[in-house]
């Protein structure tokens, strides 16, 4: 059985109620991992850690939510390259999780030897790049090696649920901080990250895992929203694409920018970038 850990707010007894009592209905054994409240962190703190890792103009800005997330799966890392297990897994505490999970952690057998992280969960609205030679079944799904997305924030967004190996954890430990980002970026986008291209990360297709946060098609229906606060819309796409700027800022109104998003997609699509869906 794979060792598991569920990263989990104090505040937050209802989501670890949540999440606990699906692990344990699916007989998957896990620890839960007090997470960093970003409320808590000084504004002295904030500070040595932002400083210390890159401000990318397109990313937008660090936030005292996002270092809590950040350095939550951070000491989760640690452990795992510490550890005399060779792969951990580590869910956020909103994740909804399929019937199919425990085929998977019964054993580690059909893990790539290569292989730094697998990841279970959908991409959501985003996608990824995924390899066709680099893929083998498992248990009736697929399992795929995650290869360098070609756009900026094109990314298979999300780490609410992961495996990662000893030896990847050790590569994300011995990278500098100036390497990282925010967390799914860190792990996932080749075209802002120092880190991604440094590991070599697989996805289970489809899905067996999902934020609760994506699964609904209405918002009214989400149960467990981000507990990651995030700048003011200005601040965030005010250095980014003055093109994308302008659209976002006054096309919405006439629909340019819902048009401008169709186009989007529509060339991640034409180039084999795909998103990875859930399915129970």
């Amino acid at each position: 059985m794979i060792k598991s850990y569920v990263i989990n707010l104090d505040r937050n007894p209802e989501r670890m109620k949540f999440i606990g009592d699906r692990l344990g209905s699916l007989g998957i054994e896990f620890q839960r991992f007090p997470a960093v409240n970003g409320k808590e962190i000084t504004d002295q703190d904030f500070k040595e850690f932002s400083d210390a890792r890159p401000r990318v103009s397109s990313v937008g800005k660090w936030t005292k939510g996002k270092m809590g997330c950040h350095s939550s799966h951070r000491k989760l890392w640690q452990i795992a390259a510490e550890s005399s297990e060779p792969y951990t897994a580590i869910f956020e505490d909103d994740v909804i999780i399929s019937d199919f999970l425990p085929s998977l952690f019964k054993s580690y057998d059909w893990i790539p030897e290569d292989c730094d992280i697998v990841r279970l969960e959908s991409t959501a609205f985003m996608g990824g790049l995924l390899s066709n030679k680099d893929s083998k079944d498992i248990f009736g799904r697929k399992l795929q090696k995650l290869l360098p997305n070609k756009y900026k924030n094109f990314f298979p967004i999300g780490t609410g649920a992961y495996i990662v190996s000893k030896k990847g954890a050790q590569k994300i430990m011995d990278a500098p901080l100036s390497d990282f980002l925010y967390t799914d970026r860190s792990l996932f986008d080749h075209t802002t990250s120092g880190l991604a291209p440094k590991l070599t990360v697989y996805q289970v297709t489809p899905a067996c895992c999902i934020q609760d946060k994506f699964y609904h098609d209405s918002e009214e229906n989400i149960v467990f929203h981000s507990e990651i606060e995030t700048p003011n819309q200005k601040d965030i796409y005010k250095n980014q694409n003055k093109i994308k700027y302008f659209l976002r800022k006054y096309g919405s109104m006439v629909g340019a920018f819902q048009i401008y998003s169709k186009l989007r997609h529509f060339t991640y699509y034409v180039t084999n970038h795909r998103k990875i869906p859930y399915e129970d």
